[in-house]
């Protein structure tokens, strides 16, 4: 029978607490042994994940973003099979900046009002517009590839304030197409170029709105801890074992998907062949640093701010107090749907209404 533990105000202060420690270890010798072997395992896939990422970044200076050439021929392909769906004509421009040549898409009647449009992680116009396919006769619709992500163009060398450069090129691009006012749509991390236009240049945007912002709420212990058990290591996983089960385990902490998904929605297309295929699944400046509230006291542009109550990034209903003090006077409204980071069809559907109505009244 097990020992009886000593009442002894300190440990190993007398051969029967020693005792009783030996003993213990001793009857659960195969727990201990999962949890080393545990232990082991998790050291050995950060040191093949580490050495992978080295190896990457040593590759980054590279012209291209994709591990290989014929992983890059695909992916060019995956593009223009989307762009060819699209239910509405397309023109492309490309603007030449500080990160390279960067491709814009460009859609709706010359003489339309502008609206920039900044995507999301890995999901490139192509993938985006289709839930802004009625706007195309309303607005001049301009979608700008971003650079380091599937679609846009490879950033040559490591950028030291990723955040701060892409603020840059965005303003670059706007001003290269001659958009002196314009309302702007930012999707997930591309409401960070938006927020930097905000704070920057202010006088640029006629109206804001997010969806899904990756930087509005601080990153505190809990939020990386739980961005890392649910998506960095299921990531890391699936990259060194890809597997239909492992992919799955890395989409649903985005999405509401079902396993057995035979139509992913467009945004899941692009993203689930960029985090296989793609030397950084994490684009330079993902998620983002959370914005200041103060860095924004000279922005006063009407805003619509659009959330999800189980985004892994920014949680609905704990990022409402945080969106009413970034923007105490210019807030017009939040919606907070239930649902995850990627919408669901339904609601894709419900954001194009709604933010379309709310481009028509306060323009």
């Amino acid at each position: 029978p097990p020992r009886p533990r000593p009442r002894s105000g300190r440990w190993f202060d007398d051969t029967a607490m020693a005792d009783w420690v030996l003993d213990t270890l001793s009857r659960h010798t195969r727990a201990v042994a999962g949890v080393a072997a545990t232990a082991s395992a998790l050291a050995i896939l950060s040191v093949a994940v580490a050495r992978k990422r080295r190896r990457a970044l040593q590759q980054f200076e590279e012209p291209t973003l994709f591990v290989s050439a014929s992983t890059e021929s695909l992916g060019k392909a995956i593009c223009a099979e989307a762009e060819s769906m699209l239910p509405f004509t397309l023109s492309v421009e490309f603007v030449q900046t500080r990160l390279g040549r960067t491709r814009v898409l460009v859609a709706g009647p010359e003489r339309a009002p502008p609206l920039v449009l900044w995507h999301g992680l890995h999901t490139p116009a192509p993938f985006d517009l289709p839930m802004w396919s009625e706007w195309a006769s309303s607005f001049r619709i301009y979608m700008p590839a971003v650079p380091g992500q599937f679609g846009g163009s490879p950033i040559r060398g490591t950028l030291q304030d990723p955040e701060s450069e892409l603020g840059k090129w965005a303003l670059e691009v706007i001003v290269a197409l001659g958009l002196d006012r314009s309302a702007m749509v930012g999707l997930s991390s591309g409401c960070a170029p938006l927020l930097w236009l905000a704070r920057n240049t202010p006088g640029r945007i006629r109206q804001a709105v997010l969806v899904n912002p990756t930087n509005v709420l601080p990153l505190t212990f809990g939020a990386r801890l739980r961005l890392y058990y649910h998506l960095w290591l299921p990531l890391w996983f699936y990259r060194l074992f890809p597997s239909p089960a492992s992919q799955h385990r890395v989409i649903a902490a985005l999405a509401d998907v079902t396993f057995n998904d035979r139509r992913p929605r467009p945004p899941i297309t692009s993203l689930t062949f960029a985090l296989r295929n793609l030397k950084m699944p994490a684009a330079p400046g993902f998620p983002g640093t959370p914005v200041d509230a103060r860095d924004l006291a000279g922005f006063r542009a009407p805003t619509l701010v659009i959330l999800a109550r189980h985004d892994l990034f920014t949680p609905g209903e704990r990022a409402v107090p945080f969106v009413r003090k970034l923007f105490p006077t210019n807030l017009c409204a939040v919606e907070v749907l239930a649902d995850r980071h990627v919408l669901a069809e339904h609601h894709r559907a419900f954001v194009q209404q709604r933010v379309y109505r709310f481009l028509r009244d306060e323009q």
